[in-house]
């Protein structure tokens, strides 16, 4: 059915209605705006809204073609590890250098390794790393400005700001490389946990374009620390597969799922238990049943003598919610009756 006919059947025949100019000619409520005014609009919008869509908000930008694999409970796990790690870093700068020094985390995030080689500096120091097990190669990278502030504190000067910014000779590379080396040793230690790290040096590198040690389209994890030495503060950052990391980070997490739950298992049982334990439950005692015929039932008067059949030297039966779970001899306890709890299979 043509867009005519169908209008035909809507107003009738020999009633042909021509729809708006701007209206769909089969939909009424749709407005169809001219391609020139969308591009005029688009034109109007500035570049940070275009890419932001309202970035006066902050409103991060989700960058589809790099998509988050990182669960809160792996970012929240990783967090913590490389928070602690930045923590002991810094008691090794410290201690080694003999100045203040802290060494913060600023993020973690996940990003292509062709986007965090983009991202440093045409010169810098890198170490390229072997971490057992994983079977690609590590990196842990920080400013030649940090890197020649450190030698100079190493060699015993004063922490002159005015360092140059150049590669490492191989003296200063040996002299750096044993602060690295520390730095491994904690991180072998905080990432126990997730999985049993056996870190080295391979090699260092001052240029980004020839530390080529994945494919540009592999996924990173990327680590962020701002590095304060004396009040030069610097970026640093660490480098690690995602692919070879991310079995490790699934698995710590079901143990620490485990274990929480297991935890929660544990406090809920005590809290029932205590609960269970103060609350009141009606306790009587009796005695063993009794026949009666029905005439003696009918003939019942005031001051009449029922013989009972439960023998003197056997215990009365304690009972709680038609439960027997003790037995008693019955007794008193000053102006009270009362019971005292007895073995029944002693002789009484």
């Amino acid at each position: 059915m043509s867009g005519h006919d169908f209008t035909e059947c809507l107003h009738g025949p020999g009633r042909r209605t021509e729809p708006p100019r701007n209206q769909h000619p089969l939909i009424p409520q749709v407005v169809c705006l001219p391609a020139d005014s969308v591009d005029v609009t688009a034109e109007a919008m500035p570049d940070d809204a275009l890419e932001t869509q309202g970035g006066a908000s902050g409103t991060p930008v989700y960058d589809f073609r790099n998509p988050s694999k990182f669960s809160r409970e792996h970012s929240r796990m990783l967090d913590q590890i490389f928070e602690a790690y930045g923590k002991q870093c810094a008691t090794v700068l410290t201690t080694t250098l003999r100045s203040v020094c802290t060494h913060d985390l600023k993020s973690v995030q996940q990003t292509t390794y062709g986007a965090y080689i983009a991202s440093l500096p045409q010169t810098t120091t890198m170490f390229l790393l072997d971490l057992s097990p994983l079977k690609v190669t590590s990196i842990i990278e920080f400013s030649p400005r940090s890197a020649m502030l450190m030698i100079h504190y190493m060699l015993g000067g004063q922490g002159e700001d005015n360092q140059p910014e150049r590669g490492l000779t191989e003296i200063e590379t040996t002299l750096l490389s044993s602060m690295v080396d520390r730095m491994l040793g904690e991180l072998k230690y905080v990432m126990a946990p997730v999985l049993p790290l056996q870190p080295r040096i391979m090699a260092t590198e001052s240029s980004p374009q020839f530390a080529q040690v994945s494919p540009p389209s592999d996924q990173v994890v990327v680590v962020h620390f701002d590095m304060d030495i004396n009040e030069v503060i610097t970026p640093a950052t660490l480098c690690l597969p995602f692919k070879e990391l991310l079995p490790h980070l699934d698995r710590a997490v079901a143990n620490s799922r485990t274990r929480r739950n297991d935890a929660d298992s544990i406090a809920i049982a005590k809290a029932v238990e205590t609960r269970m334990r103060l609350a009141p439950l009606e306790v009587a005692v009796r005695m063993g049943p009794t026949n009666v015929r029905m005439v003696e039932v009918a003939t019942m008067e005031v001051g009449d003598v029922i013989k009972l059949r439960h023998p003197v030297n056997v215990p009365l039966e304690v009972i709680g919610s038609d439960l027997v779970y003790g037995y008693a001899v019955p007794g008193s306890d000053g102006e009270r009756a009362a019971c005292l709890i007895v073995n029944p299979n002693e002789e009484q």
